[in-house]
């Protein structure tokens, strides 16, 4: 390669990193890695010489754009900064040195991204050209760009590893003084600011707290705040047990506030930083792992799913990394750690299970037992959880205690249990109501004699849900009928029976005037795969995400105006419960009296398109013999 073509990629590769385009810049990394792959191994002295040339054409060229000066006009009276901005040996505490007019962010960005490479072929070889660039990462830490402000916080933890301690140090003020100010300027919120943003076009109805948090969020207080959390976080991942000295107790009082921050990024950042910390400063942090615990518990439960997920990272590495003592945690942490297994996101639940093996191996039911009085206290509290996935997770669960635990620990927690499934049947989110109706089912077949007081409440929820335009909600009530009929055999027939057989026998002579209901919902999202609470895999159950719309279909369910809205699949299964409860034939003779007296066998012959699938009314038949 001569020195023209040289010229001419370099020129090339640097125009796609100062790009507005993001996939331009993302380009011109690419070319930028493969041309300095190709002066790795250069076959003779002539090519390793411009080799040579061109890295430190590139290393200038990125330099010269990172602190491009102001025109003389907009350049501050007094050129102390740009004086330390030429030092190399400390770094630079800038007020504004950059101005946006003359040089696009993009440019910086693009720059910023290049620095990754161009250190790794430098290595430790190079110190003027890291010193430098580390210099002009500390400046670009307060960027109006967040984007230039997280890019150059990245360049500093990745410098860290060629440099070592010795860029935290020179930072370390800095960015310690960012993160304080910046949580100081957001926790000070004042009642005359919230007035203020009422006028400037807040709705006035809106609650105070949604008015704090929006003025929260559009505050100039917290921008850096994040950034400088991120550049603190990779400082320590890279420097891992260098970072040893420099735990202070100042450092871990300000990660301790990021976790309880209104603002998410920052919430997750906090949990990120302490992840780090447990690798690098293992012994240090030992020494406020209570505290960190129970911030942990309540970031399991956050709303936001990214802060959720960080929280369950952390917790994994503290379980892991003191295993010896990990039992110490396990009142504050297990209850959300079995909860999260059952979380509707996906990426939430699988990490939890994962976890889960990893933490508990197969002494789960075992744990759950001994810290029966915990975990039903986070269950209980998860079901009036303003999170409607935490409301049906805590349904899941409270049914897997039912049916998989020791009796003998679960026995006193089974009124209270009950009766909040049976307060989250009422809930305003459908989701959330089929949840609970399923496990009020398991509930019953498990502990049928202390559910019976409550079974009338529960007839009329479930004669409710047979009605309802959401089919997962008529599917749900048909299966916990089913249970409720093997449990309680005979004494059911009287109630259920009749209100199944009139909503089948009304539609004959209303069949034109039905109304179709289905839902686009994928069957398989309302079962989802689960770890046992052994460790092993199982199916939980999970409801769909919520959503229903009319539409008309015959293989389905059917509607009449003023009826119960019944599916045949619902009979079928109260009849399969209600028929193999009994180790006689008089159920079975009471069933089809019954059926015989209301003429069902010729309401099916006139519904069999509109609703009734043939095959499951062939299966009836064919049990009841009619």
């Amino acid at each position: 390669m001569n020195d023209k073509e040289q010229r001419i990629t370099v020129e090339f590769v640097l125009g796609l990193l100062s790009s507005r385009l993001k996939i331009d810049r993302e380009r011109g990394i690419i070319k930028l890695e493969k041309l300095l792959k190709s002066w790795e191994k250069p076959v003779d002295e002539i090519i390793k010489a411009e080799s040579i040339v061109g890295k430190k054409q590139l290393q200038s060229e990125v330099l010269e754009g990172l602190i491009q000066e102001e025109p003389v006009e907009s350049r501050p009276s007094s050129s102390a900064d740009q004086q330390k901005l030429e030092s190399t040996s400390r770094p630079i505490s800038r007020q504004s040195s950059l101005s946006e007019e003359q040089q696009q962010w993009e440019k910086k960005h693009g720059y910023l991204m290049a620095c990754y490479p161009l250190i790794a072929m430098s290595g430790k070889d190079d110190q003027e050209f890291l010193l430098k660039i580390r210099d002009i990462s500390i400046l670009l830490i307060t960027h109006e760009e967040v984007r230039v402000q997280l890019a150059a916080g990245g360049v500093l933890g990745f410098i860290s590893k060629y440099l070592g301690p010795s860029v935290y140090e020179t930072s370390r003020e800095i960015i310690l003084n960012l993160i304080t100010e910046n949580l100081t300027n957001v926790c000070i919120i004042s009642e005359d600011e919230e007035l203020k943003s009422v006028e400037q076009g807040f709705d006035v109805n809106l609650p105070a707290h949604v008015i704090r948090d929006k003025v929260i969020r559009e505050s100039q207080g917290w921008k850096n705040l994040e950034p400088s959390l991120k550049c603190l976080q990779f400082m320590i991942e890279n420097l891992e047990c260098e970072f040893l000295p420099f735990m202070e107790p100042r450092l871990s009082k300000l990660i301790f506030q990021c976790l309880s921050h209104p603002v998410r990024y920052v919430r997750e950042v906090g949990f990120q930083i302490f992840t780090a910390l447990i690798v690098a400063a293992p012994e240090d942090v030992k020494e406020f792992a209570h505290q960190l615990s129970q911030c942990l518990a309540i970031g399991l439960s956050d709303n936001w799913n990214q802060v959720r997920i960080a929280a369950a990272i952390t917790t994994r590495r503290l379980l892991l990394t003191y295993s010896e003592s990990k039992e110490e945690f396990y009142p504050v942490l297990l209850p959300k750690l079995c909860l999260n297994r059952y979380y509707k996101s996906e990426g939430i639940r699988t990490y939890s299970q994962d976890s889960w093996r990893l933490i508990v191996g197969t002494e789960g039911r075992n744990l759950v037992a001994k810290y029966m009085d915990d975990i039903v206290k986070c269950y209980l509290s998860s079901t009036t959880s303003t999170n409607l996935a935490e409301r049906e997770a805590a349904c899941a669960c409270i049914s897997e205690l039912a049916t998989k635990i020791d009796q003998t620990a679960f026995l006193p927690h089974v009124i209270p249990l009950l009766e909040a499934l049976i307060s989250c049947t009422e809930n305003e989110s459908w989701s959330v109501r089929d949840a609970a109706c399923l496990a009020c089912g398991s509930f019953i077949m498990e502990h049928p004699t202390i559910s019976k007081p409550y079974l009338e409440g529960l007839y009329k929820i479930l004669f409710r849900n047979l009605g309802d335009p959401i089919q997962l909600l008529r599917q749900g009530a048909a299966t916990t009928l089913g249970n409720i009929a093997t449990a309680y055999g005979i004494e059911t027939l009287g109630i259920i029976l009749p209100k199944l057989i009139e909503g089948l026998t009304t539609v004959g002579s209303t069949k034109h005037q039905f109304t179709s209901i289905s839902t686009h919902i994928n069957p398989s999202s309302h079962a989802v795969t689960s770890t046992t609470l052994d460790g092993n895999h199982g199916h939980g159950h999970l409801v769909a995400d919520e959503g229903a719309c009319v539409q008309h279909d015959p293989q389905c369910e059917f509607a009449v105006p003023g009826k119960i809205l019944v599916t045949s699949e619902s009979l079928m299964r109260f009849l399969e419960g209600s028929t193999s409860s009994s180790t006689t034939t008089s159920n079975l003779h009471h069933i089809q009296s019954h059926c015989r007296k209301s003429k069902l066998p010729q309401t099916w012959h006139l519904t069999d398109g509109y609703g009734i699938t043939k095959k499951n009314s062939k299966n009836i038949f064919l049990n009841l013999n009619l």
